[in-house]
């Protein structure tokens, strides 16, 4: 995640599917009902804890197997800094259509180190494993010969 801040607005970017959220501060949700690709977000500050709260998320978006959600889902997060490295990430979700009761959750986020960038979610996973997977393709190709004499 990619966290920017300006005077009126924190972007949230995740590279996961390309989202960026630009969250308006000190701003109220509008009065319109319809979903929008990744909610409608607000943020304010509450002491040194960025809070942002999102309603109206589209339907496209509920995966049903991890994360069902009704169009009554509200989702506050809350990101706090504990340390100049890390920030402590908190989020409780709300929607009494999909979920008997609210639930939280939490997890720490470290700054990555500044030759560190965030690549393509599409062909990330690869990019590290590369190397392991050659390796075992020449083993296997040396073993074969081997088998073949």
């Amino acid at each position: 995640m990619q966290i920017v801040q300006t005077e009126h607005h924190v972007v949230l970017h995740t590279e996961m599917f390309h989202d960026a959220r630009i969250v308006p501060l000190n701003a109220r949700h509008s009065k319109r009902d319809w979903p929008t690709w990744m909610g409608e977000s607000i943020g304010w500050f509450e002491d040194d804890t960025l809070v942002v709260h999102t309603i109206n998320f589209r339907p496209e978006q509920s995966y049903a197997a991890i994360l069902p959600m009704s169009q009554h889902f509200e989702l506050t997060e809350r990101f706090t800094r504990t340390g100049p490295d890390e920030i402590l990430y908190s989020f409780a979700v709300l929607d009494p259509i999909a979920y008997t009761r609210p639930f939280t959750g939490e997890r720490t986020l470290k700054r990555a180190a500044p030759r560190d960038r965030i690549l393509e979610f599409a062909c990330h996973e690869g990019n590290y494993a590369m190397t392991g997977i050659l390796a075992g393709a020449r083993k296997l190709e040396q073993d074969a010969r081997r088998d073949a004499r």
